[in-house]
């Protein structure tokens, strides 16, 4: 399964939000269909991703990189491709804001981790990209389900609240298999005398 990450220099954010369909697209079904799919897919990888990303070394759980949620119309490109690629994130690498070489004025504070755990979050996404397209596929009867509301913002914060529970779901899956991997690893390089 494809993935289209996207970087800028700045931010310490991750957008995957779903921009509002315009309604001259929501006239091809399949467009839509793909769409209310992608904003799953492109949401639990973007939870992944923060899992894995932190603005600082020495605070690491409680610096990850923030996912920005809510709506938003299209206004660049890469809002209209959210809609069209399933796995495509938007993530501004760097906590220190400011400008494009903003990462470097603290090398050791920011630059390094900011290297390392992003580097790791994409080794990890790797990994779990087709797994998290495969629930993403399976969570949209889940999410059709969902009442249509005149309180877009309360209809928003629902559709948010069963992503998350989903997420919590695929992201506890994902660790167990990694760790049955990781397990099934060892006893091989135990057993790789023996054979």
């Amino acid at each position: 399964m494809e993935a289209y990450l996207n970087y800028h220099s700045t931010g310490g954010l991750i957008y995957q939000r779903p921009a509002n369909i315009p309604s001259d697209l929501l006239k091809d079904n399949n467009l839509e269909l793909s769409a209310e799919e992608n904003t799953i897919t492109n949401y639990l990888l973007s939870r992944l991703y923060s899992e894995k990303t932190y603005k600082n070394d020495n605070d690491k759980e409680n610096t990850h990189y923030m996912v920005l949620k809510g709506e938003n119309s299209i206004s660049t490109s890469n809002d209209y491709n959210r809609l069209i690629y399933p796995g495509n994130i938007l993530i501004e690498l760097s906590g220190m804001g400011g400008n494009p070489i903003g990462p470097y004025g603290d090398i050791k504070g920011n630059y390094t981790n900011l290297m390392k755990s992003n580097l790791g979050a994409f080794e990890y996404l790797l990994k779990v990209n087709e797994l998290a397209h495969n629930v993403s596929k399976a969570s949209l009867s889940v999410m059709r389900k969902l009442k249509k509301s005149d309180d877009k913002e309360h209809e928003q914060k629902l559709r948010y609240d069963v992503m998350d529970l989903i997420f919590k779901e695929f992201n506890g899956k994902v660790q167990a298999l990694l760790s049955q991997n990781k397990s099934v690893e060892n006893r091989n390089e135990d057993l790789g005398d023996y054979r």
